[in-house]
């Protein structure tokens, strides 16, 4: 039986002869506030204190409350009766604005959390929400998102619900109002008997008709490397675990409506039986997922169910043998008229509907903000792990017996015929685990016998372990806290630091070379044969930019340019057809077929010069010298900017030997710049 208070007070009770109103029409959906409206008579005790935004309506079911909101509008018709028009507490959240912020490596508890608290500094004591139970995740748990002055709900709607998949649910325990964030999955329980539909399926749907059902599906998994077809791009098929045949198809719906076949891509399947499982699948319950079915009171009457048994978010299993459908649908839209059951309908769909209630922002204060500490990530995961679990109202224990009635396993599930269960724990000797797809489903959460842990997310204080293996270690990036790695000896003390700054050694640390492989940038162990200190002993090193205080090079030195202030030792400037030029020593050495043939130094004695006796820059041929010129000049200045004078026939005096005080000279004669004695 229904019945409805405002304040506290009796407004409406079945057969009461005040507290009468007329019409009550309860209207629920998922991700919605949910509205009721009703006539109140003006014989009604409550009927002047009915107050918009301040009085608040509670609906009960058999003394359980099933809604709760607040006036909203209202007005009077000629028959002085007024309407009243209420929605649900959720509509509170659109009263609180959001500031501009940006937030990073945050979970969606903790994001959810701090817009609940940024409403809650902004509005009154009832319009205040506890974030409850949280089930919605992100692959990496780690959000990236802006809040930027829009209202609270529609930042939940937009930043949450439709990047995350996830359903408000609001509750209250007592006075306090509760918001739960969670998964269509973990929305409602399962109802545990089937809707059976024939041929008039179609009937109860909208916008689908027979051609967009298939009755055979030939499904294509991920791409592969070689096509024997040239041009032509090949996927995995089910033909070899399929008698040859690389479709599959529902018997009964072929026989009544012929061959319909479409093309389906599972493009993350890798395996042949795992792609037949996904193409029966997709065949009997996915390609219904779009399907929205439309019911009323009649129609379940018919069906044999009551439809007050089915409440907002419960998985309903439909089955219509002739299409081959045998799928579940969440209850999307209830609408129930209090005072005549026979108007009731509901809406069965797995497709998110949009409409929202009309909501209106009206206040805006300055905001507190609070950013959690650290160590709220793994109190968060308690927090949210504790809730869900202390929530739990469904459900049912089955103790499952083997073929001599001993109980074998033990099972916990939403339902009590294991063919009818979705969520489902499972324990037996093997171990434990979820699954959300049913008994036989694949259980994503599980620990079995061999040690294994299989999990999507594991929230620890501390994980001791051998080893950890993965694709990505990822330290910090988690509440504004930067990462730190650290690897120690046997008594605790750290060697090795990875953090910001870079890699930290401690002095007892050495590298060694014995996995890495040579690149241009970085050499090989063969290469690198001792680092100590500054100096790096090696037989080969390649660089763009290579600066060195001191190089001692035993092999060759090969570079496209050199800058330096000395080349000491050995250096050989060019090498070409037997030729070789060398630097040896500060002497400028010619060869050829490695046979000394000239140089070029300084002479220990030079030419005479007012009777002094200087070095000069000697040029010597061991047998041969060629001079090409078109012309020859000379200065008797060695200033830089000392004028030259062309040779011309003219007699040259040289110094040809030293002996003590005294020296030798003789006379060479040029004609036109060229020597003609000697």
């Amino acid at each position: 039986m229904y019945e409805i208070l405002m304040d506290g007070k009796t407004l409406w009770y079945p057969g009461d002869r005040e507290c009468v109103i007329l019409s009550p029409t309860l209207t629920e959906a998922l991700n919605d506030s949910g509205y009721i409206e009703f006539k109140v008579p003006p014989g009604n005790p409550l009927y002047n204190q009915i107050f918009e935004c301040v009085s608040m309506i509670q609906v009960l079911k058999d003394n359980k409350e099933i809604f709760y909101g607040v006036v909203k509008e209202t007005s009077v018709n000629f028959r002085q009766e007024k309407r009243v028009y209420a929605v649900g507490i959720l509509s509170f959240l659109a009263d609180s604005i959001q500031p501009q912020k940006k937030f990073q490596n945050i979970t969606p508890y903790n994001f959810i959390t701090e817009l609940i608290e940024n409403h809650n500094a902004q509005v009154e004591e009832r319009k205040r929400f506890e974030v409850g139970v949280v089930t919605v995740h992100d692959p990496n748990d780690s959000l990236y998102r802006y809040t930027n002055y829009e209202d609270t709900l529609t930042a939940l709607r937009e930043k949450i619900c439709d990047g995350l998949e996830g359903y408000l649910r609001v509750r209250r325990i007592g006075s306090r109002n509760i918001l739960d964030v969670v998964t269509l999955k973990d929305y409602g329980k399962n109802c545990g008997q089937a809707i059976e539909f024939g041929e008039n399926l179609l009937d109860y749907t909208e916008s689908t008709t027979t051609d967009e059902i298939a009755t055979a599906v030939l499904p294509r998994g991920h791409q592969l490397d070689e096509s024997p077809i040239e041009g032509l791009t090949v996927y995995l098929t089910i033909e070899s675990v399929n008698g040859g045949k690389d479709y599959i198809y529902n018997d009964a719906a072929v026989k009544r409506f012929g061959w319909i076949k479409k093309v389906v891509d599972f493009q993350d399947v890798t395996l042949p039986e795992n792609l037949i499982k996904k193409a029966q699948e997709w065949l009997t319950d996915k390609q219904f997922a779009n399907m929205t079915l439309s019911l009323n009171a009649v129609d379940l009457s018919l069906l044999d169910k009551d439809i007050q048994s089915f409440e907002l978010g419960d998985y309903i299993h439909a089955r219509a043998e002739p299409y081959g459908m045998d799928a579940w649908f969440p209850v999307q839209e209830k609408t129930t008229c209090l005072s005549d059951f026979s108007r009731n309908t509901i809406v069965l769909s797995n497709t998110t509907q949009k409409s929202y209630t009309r909501q209106q922002a009206v206040t805006e204060k300055n905001i507190t903000q609070k950013i959690p500490h650290k160590s709220d990530m793994l109190q968060a995961a308690k927090d949210n792990a504790s809730k869900l679990i202390k929530i739990a109202t469904n459900g049912y224990i089955v103790l499952k017996m083997d073929d001599e009635g001993n109980p074998c396993e033990l099972l916990i599930m939403d339902s009590k015929d294991i063919n009818e269960a979705r969520k489902v724990w499972r324990w037996n000797l093997n171990g434990f685990g979820y699954s959300s797809t049913g008994y036989d489903g694949e259980y994503g959460l599980a620990i079995t016998m061999d040690g294994a842990i299989v999990a999507d997310f594991i929230t620890v204080g501390t994980m001791r372990a051998d080893r950890i293996k993965g694709g990505t270690l990822k330290l910090g990036g988690e509440e504004n806290v930067a990462g730190v790695g650290q690897v120690c000896d046997e008594n605790g003390n750290v060697l090795i630091t990875l953090d910001k700054r870079g890699i930290t050694l401690a002095p007892s640390v050495t590298i060694s070379w014995e996995n890495i492989s040579g690149t241009d940038d970085i050499p090989t162990k063969t290469q690198v044969t001792e680092i100590a200190e500054d100096t790096i002993k090696t037989t080969n090193v390649v660089a763009e930019n290579l600066q060195v205080k001191t190089a001692n090079i035993l092999g060759e030195l090969s570079a496209d340019k050199i800058t330096s202030g000395t080349l000491q030792g050995v250096t050989i400037i060019s090498e070409k057809d037997g030729c070789t030029i060398k630097l040896v020593n500060g002497e400028v050495l010619g060869y050829y077929q490695k046979t000394k043939v000239g140089s070029l130094d300084f002479a220990g004695s030079t030419r005479l010069s007012e009777g002094n006796v200087r070095r000069a820059m000697r040029l010597r041929a061991e047998q041969l010298m060629s001079i090409k010129t078109p012309m020859l000049f000379v200065a008797e200045n060695p200033s830089s900017d000392a004028d030259v004078t062309k040779c011309t026939s003219t007699d040259v005096t040289v110094l040809t030997g030293v002996a003590g005080d005294s020296y030798t000279t003789k006379t060479l004669r040029f004609i036109n710049g060229l020597c003609v004695t000697g």
